[in-house]
């Protein structure tokens, strides 16, 4: 999993992540980083800030392909979605 450290996530992320992911997991992981590594960019250039917590909750949403993941978030006012989104990451589960 340390290859995923150019997806400029906290070390502290990855670590947990190491620890809960079973190898099949880390393996579709590890085969995702371009993918994943666009949706990362996506949401810190849209303005989210929490972008470690995220992806340690909600990994296996990175992974989804780059037009079908921003898609997801465009249906939303961009303020009010950035808004909620930092003060609370477990409504990207509802989007």
């Amino acid at each position: 999993m340390n290859d995923l450290n150019f997806l400029e996530i906290n070390n502290n992320t990855i670590e947990a992540l190491e620890k809960k992911l079973s190898v099949e997991e880390k393996n579709i992981l590890s085969k995702c980083k371009k993918t994943m590594s666009k949706n990362i960019h996506y949401l810190k250039n849209l303005g989210i800030e929490n972008i470690d917590e995220l992806f340690e909750k909600y990994y296996y949403m990175f992974a989804i392909d780059e037009s079908k993941f921003i898609s997801i978030f465009d249906k939303y006012e961009k303020e009010d979605l950035i808004d909620k989104l930092n003060k609370n990451s477990s409504i990207i589960e509802f989007l």
